[in-house]
């Protein structure tokens, strides 16, 4: 059923169901559930509607009796007279046979749930929406030696052995949550466990499952929960509240993890953690979504959403947090680099696709399309701006008043909102458009100074351009902060007009063009949109001297950053637009800038590795529409990386032999970071011996970090030993699932021309399963990310792609609605890249039997045609 749901159709439901019992009987290939509901009317209609998909239903009693009711494919409809009632149903359900890994299902020996967005329908016939909020009790019996744990939601209340060698474990969660919040995990696995005493003294048993054989890579997964534990309370003074925290981690998962109530259910990505399988960026991943898990417990649980309109509520608000997480143990200028890296490629890609939509969406086909980097990263950036307006202290106020007025309910991004600005006393009316208009907003900068009166005119002016569907976009509340540098690169005070002098200002832009008056002793530099304070594209004029000047001196570590690979960015295009020659008079600048970073290098490597990185590929290509030059981006680019590979070898190779660290230790990943930044920039010099320090680099390797990156940049070239390095790692690592999905990875993200050559025989490879996610992602998504060899000319990747997302729209609709995406935006190519994309797309739109997940994405990018 392909049917579009509309935010403003939102209508409460007429009955509340204040208790449920489940009880599960578990096996593999056919588990009985006996669902017992207390429904209370709450409204005035007497329809119940429940909705169910892929169920046998076996029985329905209302009040102990038969009920009459009406069936669909997506549930059932009762006609009550009462005003309360007691309602059981029982159903059967089939796990092995789940391959859309929603519901109940298979995982290994294991059986679990997702029930996120509407997988609980999947379970049993039940009001699937986010604000029905119900108290269950679980029930669960099973074989006691096939699964010897059973989990679910809230505390343990009851084990007790059955006949047969049989037993039953009962679960108590004394919350109201809703329905997608259910869990419950069978199996028999290696079990961590720990406690954390809170900062009221109750003590929480901490528990750590993981499959048999793994558990000795779950320790650190521990440690993190400790840490987001006590961050959680240090910093939003938010404690937990149940006996049992419990992380069980599956090998087939759609998602990263799953934040429900007192059983979490992870991908094993962002478990296991091992230095001989883990690289350092996923050491802080796992800590990162562990904490953004757990911070779940209250923005998402404790408070939850509405609609699902309002996803972004609880996403965003919790990106948030894991990011002042991990800005807060770790580097913050780092950790702001990569985030806004992520903002830059993937969510402006998006604002600019057919899938456009602001973070509050007005309607979907499929809910699973818009778990997306709108909703979540730039959800997460809509609420950094508004801590950036009113700042810490009022933030952490607006956030106490959410929970006093909130908690134990489903609300909307409009009661955030508000509590904010409760919280703050300030009025907070346009910066709502930033929910409810979609797109990204450009600010061009224009200054003069007038050296006789001192004064400083700087004129931003604000655009943003009009979707297809929505009306064109009213001005934002954009936040810029902002300060000024001397020609010494020396911070120059100014006094704002209608404010006393300061070093740092953050302006709000609230009309189409605004100006803004200083007082200031000389011309200044302006250093402008600091920490990148606003979601936006920035365009200022600015010469070779004042770039270089910013990026050796600004005090903003993440704008000193940003000069660089606008540096960079400004070169790239200089060469597309002139012909790749044109490039050659901007190296000479380029080398003495990145000269002087090699010599700061003691003072933070890990920035100097994010400083030496240049602008990828997909970001590059959002500064240009509507279409892309491809061949020519890709030319240039690899042009300049060359130059300064050759140009700057010395340099790179006596700072890279100082740097050798035998240690595997994470605390060192700094040091890590910037010798294989300088690896990096090495091998694209294409030197022989590039390949050398390569190949020995991996042969000494100690850690995944450096065995990786060794392998990654051999695994692009034609050297000799390109196939010793993957032969050895296939070897190495066959047993352990992450470390291939690394390998497949590497390989299926080659520049060489044989790569889709190679991604399909890949395909073939016994430790690929097209069923598992990580590996589709691993294979597949990776190669979708190939913008050298997935857009090759003859659209052969994109006819191979589209083969893989009508093969898996029969297995696990999830997954080919992530893959389509790849081949969505058509119109941003041009010539036969442009034909071949929209072929394919009509390929599929012929289909009589896609999912809503394909259909609705498929059906955006061809309606503009």
């Amino acid at each position: 059923m392909k049917t579009v749901k509309w935010r403003h159709e939102y209508q409460a439901s007429s009955w509340a169901i204040d208790h449920v019992s489940l009880h599960f009987k578990i096996d593999p290939q056919t588990t009985d559930v006996i669902n017992k509901m207390s429904v209370r009317k709450v409204g005035t209609e007497n329809s119940l509607f429940l909705d169910g998909e892929d169920l046998e239903l076996v029985a329905l009693f209302v009040d102990g009796q038969p009920f009459p009711y009406q069936k669909t494919d997506f549930g059932l409809g009762l006609e009550l007279t009462q005003n309360q009632a007691e309602i059981e149903i029982h159903t059967r359900i089939h796990p092995t046979q789940n391959t859309t890994l929603s519901g109940l299902y298979s995982s290994g020996t294991t059986v679990c749930t997702q029930c996120e967005a509407e997988g609980f329908r999947r379970i049993t016939y039940f009001q699937d929406r986010p604000d029905v909020l119900s108290r269950y009790t679980t029930i669960i019996e099973a074989d006691k030696a096939r699964f010897p744990y059973l989990l679910a939601n809230g505390n343990c209340t009851q084990e007790k052995d059955l006949e047969n060698g049989r037993w039953q474990v009962t679960w108590t969660d004394p919350f109201p949550k809703p329905c997608y919040l259910f869990a419950l995990v069978g199996g028999d696995f290696d079990l961590v466990e720990g406690s954390f005493q809170t900062k009221s003294q109750r003590e929480i048993q901490l528990r750590v499952f993981t499959e048999k054989g793994q558990g000795s890579k779950a320790s650190f997964a521990l440690e993190c929960l400790k840490r987001s534990m006590a961050w959680d309370e240090q910093r939003f003074g938010l404690e937990y509240d149940l006996d049992t925290y419990m992380i069980v981690a599956v090998s087939d998962f759609n998602f990263g993890a799953m934040e429900n109530k007192g059983l979490n259910v992870f991908n094993t990505k962002y478990v296991l953690a091992d230095p001989t399988i883990s690289t350092d960026q996923d050491f802080i991943q796992v800590e990162s979504v562990i904490g953004h898990e757990y911070f779940h417990n209250w923005t998402g649980n404790r408070v939850t959403c509405r609609d699902w309109f309002q996803l972004s509520l609880k996403e965003g608000l919790t990106v948030f947090r894991d990011q002042e997480f991990t800005s807060d143990l770790h580097s913050r200028p780092v950790k702001r680099i990569q985030d806004v890296r992520i903002i830059r490629t993937a969510q402006f890609a998006e604002d600019a696709s057919p899938m456009a939509h602001p973070i509050r969406p007005d309607s979907y086909i499929e809910m699973n399309n818009f778990y997306t980097v709108t909703v979540y990263n730039k959800g997460a950036e809509v609420i950094r701006m508004i801590h950036t307006l009113i700042g810490e202290t009022a933030f952490q106020a607006g956030m106490k008043t959410y929970f006093e007025r909130h908690d134990g309910q489903a609300v909307t991004c409009e009661d955030f909102v508000r509590a904010m600005e409760a919280g703050s006393g300030q009025d907070l009316t346009q910066f709502r458009r930033w929910y409810s208009q979609p797109g990204t907003p450009t600010v061009r900068v224009e200054h003069i100074y007038d050296e006789s009166s001192k004064r400083f005119e700087l004129t931003l002016h604000q655009s943003c351009p009009t979707l297809s569907n929505y009306a064109a976009p009213e001005p934002f509340h954009i936040p810029i902060k902002m300060g000024f540098l001397n020609t010494k690169g020396e911070t120059l005070a100014a006094r704002l007009s209608g404010s006393t002098h300061a070093e740092e200002w953050v302006l709000s832009l609230t009309a189409p063009q605004q100006t803004f008056v200083f007082e200031v002793d000389e011309k200044p530099i302006v250093s402008i949109l600091r920490d990148f304070s606003a979601p936006i594209k920035l365009e200022i004029e600015r010469s070779t001297d004042e770039r270089a000047l910013l990026w050796a001196h600004d005090p903003n570590l993440f704008n000193r950053w940003e000069a660089g690979q606008a540096y960079f960015c400004e070169a790239i295009q200089h060469g597309v637009a002139h012909g790749a020659d044109a490039v050659a008079h901007w190296v000479p600048q380029f080398l003495q800038a990145a000269s002087d970073c090699l010599k700061a290098a003691h003072n933070d490597p890990a920035l100097i590795a994010e400083a030496l990185t240049m602008p990828d590929l997909r970001s590059l290509a959002e500064s240009y529409q509507p279409t892309i030059p491809l061949d020519a981006l890709i030319q240039v680019r690899e042009q300049f990386m060359h130059a300064l590979g050759i140009g700057l070898w010395n340099e790179l190779a006596g700072l890279y032999s100082k740097l050798f660290l035998p240690s595997s230790n994470h605390a060192d990943w700094a040091i890590r970071s910037l010798r294989n930044a300088l690896l990096r920039l090495m091998c694209a010099s294409q030197k022989e011996e590039a390949w050398e320090l390569a190949i020995n680099q991996y042969r000494k390797a100690t850690n995944m970090t450096d065995r990786l990156a060794a392998c990654s940049l051999l695994a692009h070239s034609h050297s000799k030993y390109r196939e010793e390095a993957l032969g050895d790692y296939e070897e190495r690592f066959s047993h352990e699932a992450l470390a291939m999905d690394k390998w497949f990875a590497l390989q299926a993200l080659s520049k060489r021309e044989d790569t889709l050559a190679q991604v399909q025989r890949l395909l073939l490879h016994p430790k690929m399963n097209i069923k598992n996610p990580n590996k589709v992602h691993a294979l597949l998504g990776s190669f979708s990310y190939n913008m050298l060899r997935f857009h090759q000319e003859d659209g052969s990747g994109y006819q191979f792609m589209t083969n893989k997302v009508l093969e898996l729209d029969h297995i696990n609709p999830h997954l080919s609605g992530r893959l389509v995406r790849s081949i969505m935006n058509w119109q941003r190519f041009e010539g036969k890249r442009r034909q071949h994309l929209k072929n394919q797309l009509q390929r599929i739109a012929d289909q009589s039997d896609i999912s809503p997940d394909v259909y609705e994405i498929v059906a955006k990018s061809l309606q503009n045609d």
